[in-house]
């Protein structure tokens, strides 16, 4: 937060609580990737410049990670 500030930090977080929303509302969105690569039934939504993975489990969904685009994806998923 130091170094974009907290009104930014604010902004973005309002990026992910919607895109949160909007996979809440329809979990396999046009906007979703599958994300099986990563992770076994696993979607993903970009948002801004990070990237929600989540699965759909029993009618509920789960957030797998928020991770930045910058990060390598497969390291956060060696289970």
């Amino acid at each position: 937060m130091d170094t974009w500030g907290e009104r930014h930090a604010f902004k973005y977080q309002k990026y992910i609580d919607d895109a949160l929303d909007k996979i809440a509302e329809n979990p396999v969105r046009i906007e979703s990737k599958n994300a099986n690569e990563y992770f076994s039934d696993a979607r993903s939504l970009k948002v801004q410049k990070h990237i929600i993975f989540y699965v759909v489990k029993n009618e509920q969904i789960v957030i797998l990670r928020v991770l930045h685009q910058s990060m390598k994806i497969d390291k956060h998923f060696d289970f």
